[in-house]
This record gives C-alpha cells, structure tokens and sequence, in this order.
C-alpha cells in the first residue's frame, strides 16, 4: 500500500512524460517538384544582335519558343529559374547580352505601350502582345506577353514585366530606339503602389473570383476552381489577406464565441453550394498534416512567402481543409499539431489526388474542398492554469480517496490483531487454569 501510495504521488506531481521531437516526427513538406521549363539551346545559338541590321528583326522562332515555355512559369518557377531579387543593370545587359539570353529576368517602369492582342501564338487560344515601358533611369525595355493585361491598365501606369531575355532590339517605329532589351514572359503585372490596410470587404472584388455557379445542379464558370496558390495570387486574394491582417487579435473567450467553429456538414455543404458568402469568418479547429512555402508574386502588401497547410478536422470526418497564410510556416510543427485559426472563406478548390480505393492501379479521382485565408497559423494549447488546476484536483482527490482507505484499512486490521491476541491470552489462561486443576485434585 506504501508502494502504490508513492506511485501515485510520483505520478502526479513528477512524471513528465516525453513529447514527440521535431527530428523524430516532423510536419511533411509538399515539395513543388513541378521542374523549370528547359529552353532549346539551338534555337538559342540563332538568334543574333551584333550589327543594327541583326537587332532590326525579331527570330520568330526564337520569340514563339519563349512564348510557349514562359506559360508555365509561376513565381515558384521563376525562382528555380534563379529571378535575381534585383534587376540586372541595362548597360551590363548590354555589354553582354549572350551571356544573359535566355535567362528569366523582371524590369519595372512606366507603360509606355501596349498593343491588342494579334494571333501567332504557338499555344491554341492566346494571342501576342507587343508592349514597352520606360524604367525608373530613363531606359526602354520591350516586351512580349501571352496573357491579356488587367482590366484598367492603362498608359502611364507603373508595371512589371518578367520574362526570358531574348535579344537587344533596335527600332525606328513609333518610337526610335537603340539597344533596348526584350523580354517574353506571360503577362505585364500592375506594380501596386503600397496598400493601406482594408477594414471592410469589398463584394465586388471578392465576386471577381470564378468558383462556379449552380445552374440546374451543374457548376458553370469555375474556371478559378483548379487554380493552385501560385496562380491565384492576385487582387481578390491580396483583398481578403490585408482584411485578415488588420482583423487578426488573439483568441480570447469573447472572440471564440463570436465566431463560430467549422465543425458542422452544413457549414460544409453551405460552402459547397456557394450559398456562403466568400469572406465569411470561421473558427477551424483541427490538426497540422502537411505544409509547403512559396515566394509571393509582386504584390501591394509586400508579402514575401505564401504557406499552404492542411489542417485535418476531425469533426468533418477526417476531412483536410487548406488554409493560405501570408508568411512561412514556422519550424517545428509537427504531424498531429494542434490548430486553432481565424479564417475566412476564399473559393470552393477542385484537386486531383489518389483514389484510396485504386491504389494499386495509382486511379486519381477528383476532390473538393473549400479553402480558407487567415493571416497566421496559431498553435493551440490548453491554458496552462486550466490544466494545472484540473490535474491538481484530479489527483489530490485521488490521493486523499487512497489514504482514507489505507487508514481504513489499518484502523480495521489494528482491531482484528488486538481482538486476535485477547482471544489468545483468553485460551492460554483458559487451558493453564485446566491444567492446574487437574494436577490438584490427583492423589
């Protein structure tokens, strides 16, 4: 009973057991193994600007080659095709400008030009566009684009272009020009002045993301359904970041119950449906399973990196949700972490993933699920007084419950020992008065 008494006490006060380690169980990382797109070095070695008459011409194709390859490019390609944090110097360009053709290089100035679209390109349903923007130092950079320019940009406005260097070009119409470089890239980006900070949502900017409409139980127009973190960094997500940022306090007893958890099949369903409104606040609550970091595209809110994780949610039935945060996702999380974040709802998201039931054959089906922003990831732990508390009473009682029934215990015992050795002494002094008798009466 002393025994068992002093485990209990060792138990509650101090065992401590060990917790899982970074190295031993950490959060897996998505890795984009998405590769760079590769340039034909042979279409490379014709294109030529070493004489006016050279740079008086554009290699078709050479310019359609980069056309097609620069599709692809997010900004997760751009830095695996090593987008310097700085633009290269024009003059240095120009001092050698084999030894950057090719490269992935940005430029940004005033939109000095830009053309409607024109058919040519290589790649069914995009058109080229021809463009030209004035740098900060007075240079002229040329560029050509597949995407169409967003909607009000306009000559005058400051924009950025990134693109693979193709050739110096000299031009005698509109606009006499020596040794400008040229670049083809995918689109031109509105180079945002800085953003203040947004208080309230705005609909109409949310409503510009196309997740789909039920029409007769059909989605129509979800074209912005498959579109990963990469493609969808632009004005709708920026919005609802910088609401989220200027929105962000932290978890107290009010705010939980203001907001109300994400933890129903409806609220589920409500997102599926469309019929709640992006923007819409939710508690999730769930665990950390995996995680991957990106850099962030030009963007008004100087962020840096975007982070996707998949937080598991048990009361969804296992269910994994993607959250999108402005910021990296700090070291050591682990698998299993749990989570408690302020989020609000961006799109409904379509993916492809492995079927579990196909396996074997490596079958891929398609998978929904809607996709929240927040502006950071928070760890939840159980307030430490909470859980002081709780284990102190739990214990004490345990303790004081086992020494009433140790003393108990002994108090009976003691009573049945002492009750034991009267009975003794009785049979003794019995049997000694027998024998005593019997010696006097014999002659």
């Amino acid at each position: 009973m002393g025994t068992l008494l002093g485990l209990t006490v060792f138990l509650a006060f101090f065992y401590n057991p060990p917790t899982a380690t970074q190295e031993r169980d950490p959060a897996p990382i998505l890795k984009d193994d998405t590769p760079p797109p590769e340039l034909d070095p042979a279409i490379l070695a014709r294109i030529h600007d070493e004489t006016r008459t050279n740079r008086l011409t554009i290699e078709q194709e050479a310019l359609e080659h980069l056309l097609e390859k620069s599709l692809r490019v997010t900004p997760t390609i751009s830095e695996k095709l090593g987008l310097p944090a700085e633009p290269v110097p024009i003059a240095q360009l120009r001092g050698s400008p084999g030894k950057y053709r090719g490269r992935y290089l940005w430029y940004k100035g005033e939109l000095d030009y830009l053309s409607k679209g024109k058919p040519g390109h290589p790649v069914r349903n995009y058109e080229i566009r021809e463009g030209r923007m004035k740098t900060e130092d007075g240079n002229f950079v040329l560029f050509y684009i597949s995407l169409p320019p967003d909607e009000g940009l306009k000559i005058g406005d400051w924009v950025r272009v990134e693109g693979f260097f193709l050739k110096l070009r000299d031009t005698n119409l509109p606009t006499k020009l020596d040794l400008a470089p040229v670049l083809v890239g995918p689109e031109v980006m509105r180079s945002h002045a800085d953003w203040d900070a947004v208080e309230a949502l705005d609909p109409s900017v949310l409503a510009r993301i196309e997740d789909g409409i039920l029409e007769n139980g059909e989605l129509q127009d979800e074209q912005d359904m498959r579109l990963t973190l990469d493609e969808s960094q632009d004005v709708p997500l920026w919005h609802l970041t910088s609401y989220a940022r200027s929105q962000a306090k932290p978890f107290t007893a009010d705010l939980r119950e203001a907001i109300p958890a994400f933890v129903t099949r409806d609220q589920w369903r409500g997102c599926e449906s469309g019929r709640t409104p992006k923007g819409t606040p939710f508690r999730l609550l769930g665990t950390l399973q995996m995680w991957r970091t990106m850099p962030a595209k030009n963007n008004p809110l100087h962020i840096e990196h975007w982070s996707e994780a998949w937080i598991q949610c048990r009361d969804l039935g296992g269910r994994t949700i993607p959250v999108w945060v402005p910021e990296p996702v700090g070291e050591g999380w682990l698998r299993g972490q749990a989570v408690e974040i302020h989020v609000y709802f961006f799109k409904r998201y379509l993916y492809t993933g492995l079927d579990p039931e196909g396996l074997r054959f490596q079958r891929r089906k398609d998978y929904y699920a809607p996709i929240f922003v927040a502006s950071a990831i928070n760890k939840f732990d159980l307030p430490k007084d909470i859980l002081t508390n709780q284990i102190t009473i739990a214990f004490s009682s345990l303790i004081i419950i086992v020494i009433i029934v140790f003393l108990v215990s002994a108090l009976r015992d003691r009573k049945r020992s002492l009750a034991f050795e009267s009975e003794l002494v009785d049979r003794r002094r019995k049997r000694r008065s027998r024998t005593s008798e019997t010696t006097t009466v014999k002659p």
